[in-house]
């Protein structure tokens, strides 16, 4: 008698091969989707610099009192902005008083946060050297993926530089 049909180590075999090409297309798309966050952090942040140009256009100072063009390494105003929707840094409202009579925003949405759920940062003495201390700049960005942030910046902040002394 001639039965038709596979055996059970054909079937495992089959179902083993689908197994790891399926874990391979997760691999890929979970790469991709990391790639697409990033991508839309840096037009975010692209976004927030001609939003902070405005407002010193307008005002004639950065967020949170900052002077412009200026690296600020002294804690009065403070010098990083953890939250750049926040009221008090005066870009999605307006904080009152001189010189913001002549503010003319929002100039961001409030509660504005990145694809991983954190705000993004303007930080006016930021370690361009990676710890050495001898390059500062003033920085927009994002506290990346894992969401330290707030002076504890490390390898998966997303920055753009905008002054650099």
């Amino acid at each position: 008698m001639n039965k038709k049909g596979f055996t059970l180590i054909e079937v495992m075999i089959v179902l083993s091969i689908i197994g790891i090409l399926f874990s391979i297309v997760l691999v890929a798309v979970d790469s991709s989707q990391e790639k697409a966050k990033e991508a839309k952090v840096l037009q975010e942040i692209a976004n927030i610099e001609a939003a902070i140009t405005l407002m010193a256009d307008d005002t004639g100072e950065w967020p949170g009192h900052q002077t412009i063009d200026e690296i600020n390494e002294t804690s009065s105003p403070p010098n990083e902005i953890a939250d750049i929707s926040a009221a008090s840094a005066g870009l999605s409202s307006n904080p009152g008083g001189d010189p913001y009579d002549s503010w003319n925003g929002p100039y961001v949405p409030p509660n504005m946060i990145d694809p991983w759920g954190n705000p993004y940062f303007f930080d006016t003495d930021y370690d361009l050297s990676g710890g050495a201390g001898t390059s500062w700049g003033a920085v927009i960005g994002s506290y990346g993926p894992n969401g330290l942030g707030e002076n504890i910046y490390d390898a998966d902040d997303v920055i753009r530089v905008i002054f650099e002394e």
